[in-house]
This record gives C-alpha cells, structure tokens and sequence, in this order.
C-alpha cells in the first residue's frame, strides 16, 4: 500500500505540490519563529556572559517581591565595600533615562528600544562598554560624551561632533570624545546607549551624592559566599548583594519576557496559517477520493480490505506531510533573516550571524505539518475505506443526501452554540487565563460554521450566481450551477478563506470601535485644551515616559493657561489589596484634576476630600472588591511598607486606573517624582493657535521629547498608533488568505480534471475557449464571495463579543465601518479571480478530442 501511495503521489507531482504548499506556509513561519527567537537568545546569552564575566558581586537596592524601593544608595557605601577583605576592585555607577537627538533635530529611539545612559569608567574589568578600535577615548571631564557604535553609524555621527541628550532635566549639548561598543555588538538590540563622566551622570540622572550600583572584583582565593556575607553583614539595610550569574538570569528573564510577546505573537498567526491549511488539506482529499473512487472500488473487487485502503490513503497524507514539512522546515531559514531585516529595519538593531538551530524547531515543525495533514486526511481516508467494491462502480457519484445535510446542520449548530458558551464564559467568567476559553470558543465556531456551511452553499450560489447570470450570460449560468451541485466542495473550499476574512474582519471592526470610543471618551469626559507627554513608549519613572516636574511649573507660569494639573503613574513598586496586576497606580492634583484633565463623574466632595491617607476608587472596581466609601483598603509599596487608605470617593467614568491618590500621597511613597502628563486650559480670550505655539515653544525649547496636543491632536495620534497595530495584523493575517487563495487554486485544479469530459463536451459543441475561462472564473468568484460572506459575518460577531466584554473599559459600542467591509468583499472578487488563473487556463486549452474520449 505504500508503494501505491507513492507511485501515485509521483503520477500527480501539481497536486501534491498545491497540497502540501498550506502546509509549507505555516510550518515556514512555525520554524522560522523559532530560528529567530533561538539565534536572538544565544546572542544575548553570549553577550551578556561577556558583559560580566569579569565581575563577581554587585551591590545595589534590594528588590522585594515589588521591586526596588530607591533607585540609588548614599555613596558612603562605597568605603565600607572597599574595606571588607577579599575585595579587590569596587568601581561605583549610576545609570538612567538619556537620549540622543540627531543632526535633523529628531529624537533618536524611544519607540520601543530603550534610551540608556551611564557613567563610564576605564577600569575595564567592570565595563561592560569598551571604546572601538579608532573611535576616541573615554569621557573624563562634565560636558563629554560616549555614543554606541549602532547609533553613530545610523545617524552618521564621528568623534569630535556636538551631540544633543535629552535627560530628566532637559535637554544639553556635549561632546562626543569616543564611540563604544557593548561587548562585542554594536548596539543592545538597538537601545541607544549614553556614557558619561562619573560625577556628570550623577547630576543628569539626579544622583548626586548617590550610586546606582557598584560592581566587586574579588582578590584571588576569596570564597565568594564569604565575602556577600561579610558585606550583608556591614552594608545598611536596604541594599542587596548579588552575584554576577544572577545578574545574567535576571538580563536574560527581562529580554526573553519582551521576546515571549513576539514569539507569541508570531506563532499564534502560524497556527491560523495551519489551521486554514487544515481545511484544504482535508477538501483535496476529500475530492481526491470522490474523483478516485472507480479506482479504489477495484482495489476492494480484487481483494484490498478496508483498513488497506484507508491505510493507502493515510501514507499519501502521510508523504504530503513529510515533504510539506521538510520544504517548511528550511523556508523558515528565510523567514527568519527576514523577521532579522524587518526588526533592524525598525530600529531594533537586531545582531546579524548565522542562525541557530535547536532540535526542538525541527521536531515541533514536523510533529505539527506531518499530524496536521494526516489527522485532515482522516475523514476522507475512512469515507474510502467505505467504498462498496460494485456500487461505488457507478459513472457518477450519489449528491449528498438531505438526511445527511440535516445531521451536519444539527452537528454544526452544536459546535457554534458550544463554542459560543465556550468565548462567553471565556470572556465573562472569573477566570485566571479566559484566553483559552476564547481561543477554544473561536475555534470550535469555526469548525461548527464550516460543518454547516453547505446548507447555505446551494442557495446563496443561486442567489448570487442567478445575478452575476443576467449580467454575465450562460457561461456565468453553468459557473453558479457548478458551484451549486456540489455545496460541500464550495463550502469547504470558502472555509479557508472564511477564516482568512473573519479575522480580519474582526481586528478593523473593533479598532472602529476602539477609535469610536477614544472619540467619544475624549468629546465627552477629556477637558483639557492641551496636553503634555512624552513621545517615548516605556515605563514612567527613571524611563524615557516620564519627564521632570519643571515642566508644570512652566506651564503654570505662562499667561496663557488657566488650569494646570499634573499626573503621575506608577507601574510597578506597588500592590492593591493584594493584588499584582494592577496595571497602574495614579497620583492625580485633587484640586485641579477636574478643571484640566478629565470628568470621570466623580461621587460628591470625592476631590475635595483627596488627601495624605485618602483615596479614590472606580465604582466597579468598588463592587468587586465588595467595599463601599469610607471603608479601608491597602496598598503596599517598595519603598515604605503597608499603608491604609480611607476611601473616600469613587468615579464612574473608564480610566487607565481604577485607584487615584493625591500626588502628595505619591511622592511619599514611590521615589521617582517624574511626571507622565500635564493637561491645561487656556485662558479666557486668548486665540487658541497662539497659545498652543506659546506652549509648545516654551515646554519644548528645553524638554524636545514632549509632544504638545490639542485635543484633535490626541485623537490623531491614538488613531494613528490603532492603524499601525491594524496594518500589522493585517499584513500577518494576509498569510491566511493566500493559504485560502492556493486552496481555491487547488480545488478548481481537481474539480477541473473531475469533469473533463464535461469541458469537453462544451468544447465540442461550440463553446470558445474564453468562454470555459469565464465559467471557472465566475466559480472561483462565488467560492470567493461565499467565504468572504461568511467571513465577515463571524468577524462581526467575534468584534461583538469582544465589545461587549470590554463595555465597563468604556468601549461600549460596537462601529462597523462599512465601506472596509464592501473592500473585502471586493477583495474576495480578486483573489476568486487570481486563484482562476491558472485552473481557467488549463481548462480553456484542454484537448476536445481526449477529454470526450472513453475506455
């Protein structure tokens, strides 16, 4: 049976090949995730193996389970370190927020790459910076800087140039005295880098007096564990001592927690890809076994049993999957170096070498190819087993059986209504990870809509294919009557591509609604005429998010203002009730809040009686945890241990915290003072263009990393970042709808050789060879249209149920944007049109004399 199944694989090499092509996509991308996430890694790993190798022990702020309470320690620990036995150097650093500006005037970095500074010190045992070869010197005096090499290259700097940075206290000019590298790369995956003088860093970073760090080389023959003792013993409280392999575990946990999103993410859009390959893999089958069927009833006449013939079947699926996958396996080399072109191309600074090759790549790549196709091919493999030797003879097939429809419709209608239950629960019960219950539930309504589809198949191709027949003629006619006769072929060919448009479906109709709602957010409960932030992206604090509070008083100062208020947001260094998933925690100007910044219809005095020990809670937030105002709640920080709070108001409106305390209560308690926004009003009678340039001028003269918005201005921008994310997804996604594409290719190949003697009649009685392409392009059109239609129905449907579970977030309307949904359909006519290319063209030159001919 093996060797049927491979001499007949060999006699049709295009079909296998459009077969296995589902396959080769998403395995590719499966594979190619993998090599890149795996060569990254082992870079990393070297380097920062390089970076410490020298160093034994570092003392820093101790970090509990919240995180560091301080940034930075009073340098007198650095004589106490220097005088306990077995220490041989003690070299102190502070480090921060720095950021270089380039020779256009534009920010460098900060859009996702961090913005890093130093201090620099010579002793090259402990810095893990070392100037290149021919690249100048070291800085030794205020006023001098050090650049990574990634970042001079890209923005052509050399040493000797005037460079500007940007820290907490403003932008300053400095020379650039030598160009560094970072272990042996360029760039920390495309952070830019910043080192100055020891004494320097400490003013821009706003540690005088105070170390961030200070990295220990121990004499030789010192027990390591006996000199962290003695220094835990002598050190004050509030400081920790920590090894060098433990600082390499931490680096390593904090870049493969950002690396875990994008693996994440790339292989959930692989698994699409898989999952759409799925569908076809098992509608090839599934028409090879229908047009085969002459031929596997003989096999059963001259004896073959039917465990035989199935078997047959499963090694043909089985040699799909092994070559599909192989051939997926090394395109996921090129995958690869291209995820490493587009992440450089980002700025990311991806280091470039060979990739790395982990056994699990290619074990995962052909576990997941291999079982995809065989368990798709399955079904159709038991279907042929069933084949009776005489009745299974017949010159054509038996149509599918109402009483069979009607099954599907029952078995279909319980996956969706399972499924369904499956997202909702997912969505609204109280669950620690929901997101398997909606994965679960989306997929299962998947299977369900494509067991169900051909009840739907037969009439919408008529309906559709009566149309497209009064503007089209016959030839349209005979299109929509192919299509119709055999609706589990349309509707499992249309299943891919549904899924394809579903999801994209889904993604543009709730970023509709996300726009809608910012919209609406910023009309109805945003007040500021404008507005402060940072253009980085990052944490606020010692990150590049955060700004120094002098720009509130700058902006207080001005004539043009009339209320002024400022907000911070801690991220970390804190918890509520227990509670670490907090997303932030927000220290707000009680007096001014309301005036300036936002309405969140607050309960009655709640401002006026925001103070030291006081806080207010979203009234959601207040149900859920059962309380009511004037009860307490606890909040325990880094820095300063349990606190109770009273409550002693609630807001209604969505915030990005469901806790708001006084900033007076937040500088005593976290500390890092930076700002993350300032929001004002204009004064009574002033134009507001003038003002706006007043005030851009003033903030950004001396903070550039500040972006000064009116309120059109902010919803521009959130639009804006909404359709990056968008054309992302968009570009990922487009990978299942080509899947789709090659499936609709395929099954008009094979339903082509299906009815050959049919094309050939048609031929033979005067039908032009246009006309044949024109009626396989209209087939191709309605399998498009009715995929695409089912698509955006259950696209619609997934944006509903996520709207609806993000209702108390305040996105509480569902938008549809009709005209994208009218481009997708038009979208499907293209692709039915592309994936009738080449199955028109060979139809159109079918020989008459063979195709009619019979044995």
């Amino acid at each position: 049976m093996f060797k049927a199944a491979y001499k007949n694989l060999l006699s049709h090499k295009l079909r296998m090949s459009l077969t296995a092509m589902a396959i080769i996509l998403g395995v590719g991308f499966i594979s190619g995730t993998y090599f890149f996430t795996d060569t990254l890694k082992r870079t990393f790993d070297t380097l920062f193996d390089d970076v410490y190798s020298s160093i034994d022990i570092t003392v820093r702020p101790a970090s509990g389970d919240l995180g560091p309470a301080s940034g930075g320690f009073d340098q007198s620990a650095l004589e106490t370190i220097k005088s306990t036995a077995g220490v041989k150097i003690a070299e102190p650093a502070v480090n921060g927020y720095a950021q270089f500006i380039d020779q256009a005037g534009e920010l460098i970095g900060g859009q996702g790459p961090p913005t890093l500074g130093f201090s620099w010190t010579d002793n090259k045992d402990v810095n893990s910076l070392q100037i290149h070869e021919g690249d100048g010197r070291g800085p030794v005096a205020p006023g001098e800087v050090v650049m990574d090499k990634f970042t001079a290259d890209q923005h052509n700097f050399k040493v000797g140039d005037t460079v500007k940075v940007i820290t907490q206290g403003g932008v300053e000019e400095f020379k650039l005295v030598g160009i560094a590298t970072f272990g042996d790369a360029e760039s920390l995956a495309g952070a830019t880098i910043a080192a100055f003088e020891l004494s320097e860093a400490q003013r821009l970073f706003g540690y005088v007096g105070e170390y961030t760090l200070v990295d220990i080389v121990l004499e030789d023959g010192y027990d390591q564990n006996l000199v962290i003792s003695e220094l835990e013993s002598k050190l004050p409280s509030g400081l920790e001592v920590v090894t060098s392999q433990q600082q390499v575990d931490e680096s390593l946990d904090q870049f493969a927690s950002g690396l875990g999103f994008i693996n994440t993410a790339l292989l959930t859009f692989a698994g699409v890809a898989v999952f759409v390959g799925a569908f076809i893999i098992q509608n090839t089958f599934r028409i090879i076994i229908t047009q085969r069927s002459k031929e596997l009833a003989l096999m059963r006449a001259l004896g073959a049993q039917r465990s035989q013939v199935m078997l047959m079947v499963v090694y043909e699926a089985l040699l799909i999957g092994i070559v599909g996958s192989i051939v997926g396996f090394f395109a996921g080399l090129g995958i690869a170096k291209l995820i490493q072109v587009l992440m450089g191309a980002a700025g990311f600074g991806i280091p470039q070498g060979s990739l790395v090759f982990e056994h699990r790549t290619l074990i995962v790549s052909m576990v997941v190819g291999v079982g995809v196709t065989v368990l798709s091919a399955l079904l159709p493999a038991w279907r042929a087993s069933r084949l009776a030797p005489m009745a299974a003879l017949q010159e054509v097939a038996a149509p599918l059986k109402r009483r069979a429809l009607f099954k599907r419709g029952i078995i279909g209608l319980g996956m969706i209504l399972l499924g369904g239950g499956a997202i909702f629960y997912g969505l609204y019960g109280d669950l620690e990870k929901p997101l398997y219950f909606v994965g679960m539930g989306v997929g299962l309504q998947f299977l369900g809509a494509a067991v169900i589809a051909p009840l739907v198949a037969r009439p919408f191709s008529i309906g559709l294919g009566v149309i497209i027949a009064k503007l089209r003629g016959n030839f349209a006619t005979l299109a929509y009557r192919n299509a119709a006769r055999t609706p589990r072929r349309t509707a499992t060919t249309a299943a891919a591509l549904m899924i394809g448009i579903s999801l994209i479906v889904f993604v543009s109709v709730f970023a509709t609604s996300l726009k809608g709602a910012i919209d609406d957010i910023m009309s109805e409960s945003f007040v500021a005429d404008i507005t402060m932030k940072s253009r980085n992206s990052g944490d606020a604090g010692p990150g590049s998010a955060g700004f120094s509070p002098d720009v509130y008083r700058i902006v207080n100062d001005l004539p043009e203002t009339d209320q002024v208020s400022a907000l911070r947001y801690a991220f970390s260094g804190f918890e509520v009730e227990n509670e670490t998933n907090i997303f932030v925690l927000a220290g707000i100007e009680p007096a001014t809040f309301e005036q300036a910044i936002a309405k969140l219809k607050p309960s009655k005095d709640a401002y006026q009686n925001l103070s030291l020990g006081k806080i207010m809670v979203r009234q959601d937030k207040l149900v859920e945890l059962n309380k009511t105002i004037g009860d307490s709640i606890k909040i325990t920080y880094a820095k300063t241990g349990e606190q109770n709070y009273e409550i002693v108001g609630s807001f209604e409106e969505p915030f990005d915290s469901d806790y708001l305390i006084s900033n007076q209560d937040y500088l005593a308690n976290f500390a890092d003072d930076s700002l993350i926004f300032v929001g004002a009003t204009y004064a009574d009678g002033v134009n507001p263009d003038a003002a706006k340039e007043a005030i851009s001028r003033a903030v950004t003269d001396k903070y550039p990393q500040l972006e000064v918005q009116d309120q059109s201005d902010l919803k521009q921008t959130a639009n804006d970042q909404i359709d990056q994310v968008l054309g992302l997804m968009w570009g990922l996604l487009a990978m299942a709808v080509i899947i789709a594409v090659f499936g609709i290719t395929n099954t008009l190949m094979l339903s082509i050789s299906e009815r050959t003697r049919e094309i050939g009649l048609l031929r033979a009685i005067g039908a032009s060879r246009n006309g044949v392409r024109t009626m396989i392009r209209y087939e191709s059109i309605i399998i498009a249209l009715f995929g695409a239609f089912l698509g955006i129905l259950m696209g619609v449907f997934f944006a509903w149920a996520i709207v609806s579970a993000l209702s108390s977030e305040g996105i509480d309307k569902m938008k549809v944007s009709y005209l994208q949904l009218l481009i997708y359909l038009v979208f499907a006519v293209l692709a039915g049109v592309l994936a009738a290319i080449w199955p028109a063209r060979k139809a159109a030159r079918m020989d008459i004399l063979k195709a009619i001919s019979y044995e």
